[in-house]
């Protein structure tokens, strides 16, 4: 199911607790993980996948024969390639299949780039500098694969959880979480939110009749009503798996990146799987 996994990676904490987090999928489904550490040579000074680095680059060239700009580029290649050799002897220590690439330009856009040939990119609920967060925002709004969102501690779910809207991704959202379900062997709970009058017990029905036209069944299914925000991050936990998809026709699963997913984000207790 996730054959090639994505993890964009400098070496940082939450670039590890990704890592982490990938490595725990590979086992589960014998993927290969796809360690991908970016830098753009021209404001990489201030480019938070080079910065998070502890006190950051040095600022004056160590030899005369260097520029300081081409010395702190040499600096930085160094330490990139350092973090993909952590990453190696990572995947190797857990007995994973790997491949790394050191690739130079916009981050934002190799990464999202490179997710196209990826089945799911994992990532860390950033802790770190606004433009790190910024980044992570992106990847997510813009990721054409699944994004994995950790957050605290890597493990794996011991349950799926669905969110379901009726929208056209959150029916997408469903065939993952039904798969995952099946692939783990873990129980799968439904949850449609009624926050409009267009999400209703028809939408339940539809849901389960989708699910079950799958192949599978769920351990829960129920219709509630309140604030989107607050009802999706009372379905995290550290022990499940939040599935949701990204655009829908309403405000629960449409997510509007914006106060909804911000606050999901920020207030979750356990991992999202958010599916584009």
């Amino acid at each position: 199911m996730f054959e090639r996994i994505l993890v964009p990676y400098n070496g940082g904490e939450s670039a590890q607790m990704a890592l982490d987090q990938a490595i725990l999928i590979a086992q589960r489904h014998g993927g290969i993980i796809h360690g991908l550490n970016v830098f753009d040579p021209a404001p990489y000074q201030s480019e938070p996948l080079l910065m998070d680095l502890g006190d950051g680059l040095p600022t004056s060239p160590i030899g005369p024969s260097l520029s300081n700009e081409a010395h702190l580029l040499k600096i930085a290649e160094g330490r990139a390639k350092e973090s993909l050799e952590h990453l190696e002897q990572r995947c190797q220590e857990a007995g994973v299949r790997y491949r790394t690439q050191l690739v130079l330009g916009a981050v934002a856009a190799q990464v999202l780039e490179a997710a196209h040939q990826a089945d799911l990119m994992v990532l860390a609920r950033p802790a770190g500098t606004p433009k790190l967060r910024a980044l992570v925002d992106t990847w997510v709004r813009q990721s054409p694969v699944p994004v994995w969102l950790t957050v605290g501690a890597p493990a794996e779910p011991q349950q799926v959880v669905l969110a379901y809207d009726g929208g056209i991704r959150a029916a997408d959202a469903l065939q993952v979480a039904v798969r995952l379900a099946q692939a783990w062997k873990l129980p799968l709970g439904l949850w449609v939110v009624r926050e409009e009058e267009q999400v209703d017990e028809a939408t339940l029905q539809q849901a389960q009749d989708l699910i079950h036209e799958l192949g599978t069944d769920f351990a829960s299914a129920q219709l509630v009503e309140g604030q989107p925000d607050q009802v999706l991050v009372s379905l995290t936990g550290s022990n499940q798996l939040l599935v949701i998809g990204t655009h829908g026709h309403g405000h629960f699963l449409g997510l509007r990146f914006g106060h909804t997913v911000d606050a999901v984000v920020q207030g979750a207790k356990g991992a999202l799987l958010i599916c584009p």
